[in-house]
C-alpha cells in the first residue's frame, strides 16, 4: 500500500488495545450516485491523462476502476432492472494496487474495464 493512501489515526482517538488503519481517497473531483436504466449503456469513452474513475456497484460488492488515460463503458443488458452506480472521480496518485487495498478492506471485489451486466 503506497503512502498515498495509508493516513496514521490519531493515538489520542484510539481507545482499547487495538489499532486501526486508516486509508483515505483525497482529491476527489466528485462523486455520483448513478441509476442506469434497464437496456442502457454509457458509451465507451476515456478519462484525461491525470484523472481516474471508479464504479461501485454496491449490490454487487463490485468495484470496476480505470485508471488515467484507460476506456471504460458500462452496459445494463437487464430487461426490466435499473442498475444502480456509485461513480467517484479524482485526480490523486493512486495506483490500481492502492484501489484494490482499499476497497478488498470494504468487502468489495475489483476489477479493471468495463461493466457488461
Amino acid at each position: 500500500m503506497s503512502d498515498e493512501i495509508k493516513v496514521e489515526f490519531p493515538q489520542a482517538l484510539i481507545d482499547g488495545v487495538g489499532d486501526i488503519k486508516k486509508m483515505v481517497l483525497t482529491k476527489i473531483d466528485e462523486i455520483q450516485c448513478l441509476v442506469v436504466g434497464a437496456g442502457t449503456s454509457i458509451k465507451q469513452h476515456s478519462h484525461d491523462a491525470g484523472q481516474w474513475e471508479v464504479w461501485l456497484i454496491p449490490e454487487r460488492r463490485h468495484v470496476y476502476v480505470c485508471m488515467p488515460g484507460k476506456r471504460h463503458e458500462l452496459h445494463n443488458e437487464s430487461s426490466d432492472l435499473p442498475m444502480t452506480v456509485m461513480a467517484i472521480k479524482g485526480r490523486s496518485e493512486v495506483s490500481y494496487q492502492d484501489f484494490q487495498d482499499f476497497f478488498v478492506n470494504l468487502g468489495y471485489s475489483v476489477m479493471s474495464g468495463s461493466i457488461w451486466s
